[in-house]
This record gives C-alpha cells, structure tokens and sequence, in this order.
C-alpha cells in the first residue's frame, strides 16, 4: 500500500508558511509554498498530488486527518484509477 502524509510547516524569519508532502516508506517528499488562495486542506491535498505526480502514483486517493497532536493529513492509494482533486 501506498501513502502520502502532509504537515503544515509555519513561517520563520528566514521562509513562509509551507506544506510538506512525504511518503510513509522513503520514497520521496517534496515542500511547497503556502497559497493563501486556497484553504488549508486544498494546500495539503495539492501538496500530496504534487509528490504523487512525482512518483508516477496513480489512484484514487483517499484522505485522513492525523489529528492536532501530530497535525496534518493523510492520503492512501486505494485502485489504479486517476488522481483528482
């Protein structure tokens, strides 16, 4: 099985708010700016879709929130069928 799990990185003096995207086994992450056009979970699941476009993962993605105490979300892999938002 195949997953991808977001967390929300805050601003610092040096960089803005990001959206980390990584996989559960290694395979890969990638970090994107913060879009305030967009709410919080739209920025976490375009961050998770980014990463699996990446990774060649195609599927229906099916999403979980982690909960306040780890923060961020999850995504799974459930069939071969497209990715969409």
């Amino acid at each position: 099985m195949q997953s991808i799990l977001t967390k929300y990185i805050p601003a610092t003096n040096m960089r803005g708010s990001r959206i980390k995207a990584y996989t559960s086994g290694k395979a890969g992450s990638l970090t994107l700016p913060y879009d305030h056009a967009l709410n919080a979970n739209a920025n976490h699941m375009h961050a998770a879709y980014e990463l699996a476009k990446k990774l060649g993962w195609r599927g229906q993605f099916i999403e979980g929130d982690l909960g306040d105490k780890v923060g961020g979300n999850v995504y799974v892999i459930l069939t071969d069928a497209s990715f969409t938002l």
